[in-house]
């Protein structure tokens, strides 16, 4: 089951209240809850909301594993993922090249991949089985992490929630 958004108004991208951002999230979370282990990558403006989920999943007890440096590092730790671990891939602004065939081998090797990114066009999408979309409208020439940011601590909490199980289901969050 995917959750895709309609129209929306510019309140429903920043509530996190709101029904599919939440489904999303919990699914994200009960996928690095679930995992044996759990591989974070990112790049550029994605970096910081990576070492962010990477560092306190680790101090939360869940085997997260961050993979920040080249590429060909981070192909590394993909390559060692399957079925039963997860893949959190956070993608910010500008397309990486090397992301997309990373995203696609974690899920080849039968990863549950979970994709943060900005781009409702993403070509990470097509490869995600769990999906949020931030918003990151900045000032100026820049985007903004915060809403990034924001949702991987929405995750983390979910993480350390009583209970919080999800459905199972693929979850989709994409702002219009």
């Amino acid at each position: 089951m995917s959750i895709e958004t309609g129209p929306a108004e510019p309140a429903a991208l920043t509530d996190p209240a709101d029904p599919r951002r939440r489904g999303a999230i919990r699914a994200t979370a009960q996928a690095i809850g679930a995992a044996r282990r759990t591989v974070v990558i990112g790049c550029g403006g994605g970096s910081g909301p990576a070492r962010v989920l990477g560092r306190r999943g680790l101090t939360l007890g869940h085997d997260v594993r961050l993979a920040l440096g080249s590429t060909t590092a981070q192909a590394v730790q993909v390559s060692q993922l399957q079925a039963g671990d997860c893949l959190v891939v956070l993608h910010l602004w500008r397309p990486a090249r090397g992301l997309r065939g990373l995203t696609r081998l974690g899920r080849e090797r039968g990863a549950t991949v979970c994709v943060l990114t900005d781009l409702r066009s993403s070509p990470l999408a097509e490869e995600a089985h769990h999906l949020i979309v931030t918003p990151v409208e900045g000032f100026r020439d820049g985007p903004s992490r915060a809403a990034m940011v924001a949702d991987v601590h929405a995750v983390l909490a979910e993480l350390t929630a009583p209970g919080a199980a999800g459905d199972g289901q693929p979850h989709r969050y994409v702002p219009s």
